[in-house]
């Protein structure tokens, strides 16, 4: 007879706390894949006009 290991009860769907955890990660990687893409900022290319001129 093979030894009995104990039930480990899973549940079928997630809860609010697992689905919004998942929400706020996704959301994360979207904003720094959109951050990725952009361009340098307006400051950041004042910064490189203005000092290009000294």
């Amino acid at each position: 007879m093979p030894k009995q290991r104990p039930v480990i009860w899973k549940r079928s769907i997630s809860t609010r706390a697992q689905r919004e955890r998942a929400w706020a990660k996704k959301s994360l990687e979207r904003e720094r894949a959109l951050a990725k893409m952009r361009g340098p900022s307006l400051l950041e290319r004042l910064r490189r006009l203005f000092n290009r001129e000294r």
